[in-house]
């Protein structure tokens, strides 16, 4: 679901599914372009993850993740739909960064400390997590 190039033309990350996104290389030959073994993987078994996008440096993925439930519309900001969804408000910290540069699995529910970081906090998602990148990343 929602594949999203690198800005540096060198990977592919998609969602698999409403727990799971895969980033893989992009492989290019005299056929065309193909899209290698998966490298990395980011699961969250408690939360729904979606929208994964890259900073602008390609070295980071950021994702929106909620609950499998509806969001609050009396949020200012946000309205009714799934959690995960840009836009809608989650009880849970919602937009997260992870590192491109790391390989294997990554657990959003058994981090470590370089595993990945809160870009939002307060539930709030009305911003596409690419947009919390600062202009000295791009």
């Amino acid at each position: 679901m929602r594949p999203c190039v690198s800005p540096d033309g060198k990977q592919l990350a998609w969602g698999s599914g409403t727990t799971r996104l895969w980033a893989a290389p992009l492989e290019f030959n005299e056929q065309g372009v193909s899209v290698g073994t998966w490298r990395m993987r980011v699961k969250d078994a408690t939360n729904e993850i979606y929208h994964v996008d890259w900073s602008p440096d390609s070295r980071f993925l950021s994702l929106s993740r909620g609950p499998a439930s509806r969001g609050d519309p009396t949020k200012r900001g946000t309205f009714l739909s799934a959690c995960e969804i840009v836009g809608v408000y989650a009880p849970v910290g919602t937009f997260v960064a992870v590192s491109a540069e790391a390989n294997g699995v990554v657990d959003l529910n058994s981090p470590t400390n370089h595993d990945f970081t809160m870009l939002t906090t307060n539930g709030m998602s009305n911003k596409e997590s690419a947009l919390v990148f600062g202009p000295e990343e791009r």
